[in-house]
């Protein structure tokens, strides 16, 4: 199959492993399995809501830091993005 060890992590609904994975790289929770699914979509269709409402929080807290005064997303937050064509 093509799940990522996170996607299993979903939908098993191991918020430990989720967080050690997502610790080391941050960005592996967009990847798609065959079915073209994010490890993020597996836990919501399986009910796994703590996996979910830890990845928000997560998500509000990068945008929290103090040293973001004017707290709008800019160009920055995306330099992980590589080119698509």
């Amino acid at each position: 199959q093509s799940q990522t060890a996170l996607h299993i992590a979903c939908l098993r609904g191991d918020l430990e492993i989720y967080k050690a994975i997502t610790a080391k790289n941050p960005f592996c929770k967009n990847s798609v399995d065959k079915n073209k699914k994010t490890p993020l979509d597996l836990a919501l269709e399986y009910s796994q809501n703590h996996i979910i409402e830890y990845d928000k929080q997560q998500t509000i807290n990068m945008f929290d830091e103090p040293d973001r005064k004017d707290k709008k997303i800019g160009p920055m937050d995306f330099n992980h993005i590589s080119s698509l064509g």
